[in-house]
């Protein structure tokens, strides 16, 4: 009796090795889980990137599905707008500053509560854009501003040489004097000469004596 008793016991250290052979699998699932985690409520991140929001309706176990997102914020507010309506002032929201800019459901039908979640989502999406257009309006502005002020202030501060005397041009008469015709390259006293023959050092020695003066 006693050797057959031993005989069907198991090993002792086979209870070891079959945890051992589990824990891998448990320690990867609570890893998935932490990985998918988010600091908003109701919103869960998939492996694929997307972000899932979904509430699960009071005094029930029923969860409703409300949409999948491409930022957690977006999915946060889905979640804010559902818990508003099925909660009340009890709901304990992710952002409390928008609660009362969040569309509210029609009824209370499933399809109803997920096109109000969808269209806070879209809002806020919204907000952000033109948010975004007018910093960068705002940027364009300050930055005319700045090459404005930079070409005054560059204006204002040149000087010019006459004749070994320094003369201080304002930007306001740089903008007021007439245009003039450039010069022609190559015109002494009147006379004008190709540039082409400046090149050949054959025609350099032919050059007027009054230019050696």
């Amino acid at each position: 009796m006693s050797i057959a008793h031993i005989q069907d016991d198991p090993p002792p250290h086979s209870h070891s090795q079959s945890n051992k052979t589990a824990s891998p699998s448990l320690s990867k699932r609570r890893r998935s889980s932490s990985n998918n985690a988010t600091p908003f409520r109701g919103v869960r991140k998939r492996s694929w990137g997307r972000y899932v929001s979904e509430i699960r309706l009071p005094g029930q176990k029923t969860r409703v599905w409300l949409g999948s997102f491409g930022s957690p914020d977006s999915a946060a507010v889905a979640y804010d707008s559902a818990a508003l309506y099925l909660k009340g002032n009890s709901a304990t929201l992710n952002f409390p500053h928008l609660a009362e800019s969040l569309p509210t459901p029609v009824s209370s039908s499933r399809r109803d509560i997920q096109s109000a979640a969808a269209k806070a989502a879209l809002d806020l999406m919204n907000k952000r854009s033109s948010s975004s257009f007018a910093s960068d309006s705002t940027r364009e502005s300050v930055y005319r501003d700045d090459c404005t002020d930079l070409g005054s202030e560059f204006w204002m501060g040149l000087e010019f040489d006459f004749e070994g005397e320094k003369k201080t041009v304002s930007f306001d008469e740089v903008k007021e004097a007439p245009l003039l015709s450039p010069l022609s390259f190559g015109a002494v006293s009147g006379d004008i000469y190709d540039v082409t023959q400046f090149i050949d050092e054959d025609n350099l020695l032919s050059l007027p004596s009054y230019l050696y003066e």
